[in-house]
């Protein structure tokens, strides 16, 4: 499976570097095609290759029993019902997920930029669509509405992202913390603003969140309460799949990214109407994945999920380098910095392995 990614991702590569110059019915075909190269890889994929893939195919199984309703929201039980009408094999259910999860963005990136169609679909092959639509695949439904709202805020539609949020944590409860969002402005950042930002970012980094006055506050939301408990729980056994270290190589150079595009805000800000909100929500991604420390694997959960948002957001940097090439090709590099990071979770180190890889 990693080999596909690996061809696909490649392929992408060489195509972003004069998308720009292909014929547009030939641009949409070729992406349409790995479109569906990507959903059948998700729904078909072994199951046991992720590190989730095995729970969801026995809950799947027995969707019936008590246990597995307190596991999964209520959407995962009623589609798990009717697809058991027709099939027991949990592959139906990576097929669905992965047909909306994985369309819905792909939908999501012609939206933003019809012009960096590929280069899109570079960074988000680079960690996203292992992380997400591979592994955890009530989130990458959840990811792709995420992405459509932060675009209907720009438009002026935030009565449509709000329902777009509202239907992402249908399939899984932690669209709630996406709620914020609805009151970010999308206006280019002032002086005083960038600093802000990047001061919040950077004090997130280096002063210990107190992590136990936060998760009492939590627990007190109704379900929300229950999940998080479960999490806590979790890591309190050992069964957690992340570890947080906020002086990582991984969450540093993402600091480091940040810092970059805050520096070009200005001259990001003139191509892409999009960046005042985006960086804000990569701001906040970087925060929760040390605030929420307490609980590493919602950290890591909440943390990437407000970083979907970077899909988008790193493929601004060709806007920052001339001539293009020398930026495209830039921009690659760092997707394969993040491309031998997510193909991990598939038990694959590309470049060489990383912390928590086993």
């Amino acid at each position: 499976m990693a080999y596909l990614i690996l061809v696909i991702f490649i392929l992408s590569c060489l195509l972003a570097f004069f998308e720009d110059l292909l014929p547009k019915k030939y641009q949409y075909s070729l992406f349409f095609f790995f479109g569906i190269c990507l959903i059948l890889m998700c729904g078909l994929k072994e199951i046991g290759l992720d590190p989730d893939s095995d729970t969801y195919a026995q809950t799947y199984r027995s969707y019936y029993e008590e246990e597995s309703s307190k596991e999964v929201e209520g959407s995962f039980i009623l589609i798990a019902t009717i697809l058991n009408f027709f099939t027991d094999d949990p592959h139906a259910i990576f097929l669905f997920y992965a047909l909306f999860g994985v369309s819905l963005k792909l939908f999501a990136f012609s939206r933003y930029d019809n012009k960096r169609l590929f280069l899109f679909l570079v960074f988000y092959l680079s960690y996203f669509y292992v992380v997400h639509d591979m592994m955890q695949i009530r989130t990458g439904i959840l990811s792709a509405l995420y992405l459509l709202a932060i675009h209907e805020i720009v438009e002026g539609r935030r009565w449509l992202a709000f329902l777009y949020i509202v239907i992402g944590s249908f399939f899984h409860v932690s669209g709630l913390v996406l709620l914020p969002i609805l009151f970010f402005r999308n206006k280019p950042l002032s002086v005083v603003e960038k600093f802000i930002w990047t001061g919040v970012v950077i004090f997130s980094l280096v002063v210990s969140a107190s992590g136990g006055t936060v998760f009492d506050y939590l627990i007190e939301i109704p379900y929300v309460g229950e999940k998080l408990t479960l999490y806590q729980q979790a890591a309190d056994v050992g069964m957690a799949n992340s570890t947080i270290n906020g002086f990582g190589v991984f969450h540093l150079i993402s600091i480091a990214l940040f810092v970059y595009l805050i520096f070009f805000s200005d001259a990001i800000t003139e191509e892409d109407h999009h960046y005042p909100i985006l960086i804000k929500t990569y701001a906040c991604g970087l925060v929760f994945y040390t605030v929420l420390g307490f609980i590493p694997d919602l950290a890591a959960r909440v943390s990437f999920l407000y970083r979907t948002a970077t899909i988008i957001l790193l493929a601004d940097i060709v806007f920052t380098i001339k001539p293009r090439w020398t930026a495209v090709a830039v921009t690659e590099l760092i997707a394969l910095f993040y491309l031998n990071y997510g193909l991990q979770f598939i038990h694959f180190p590309l470049l060489w392995k990383t912390a928590g890889a086993d």
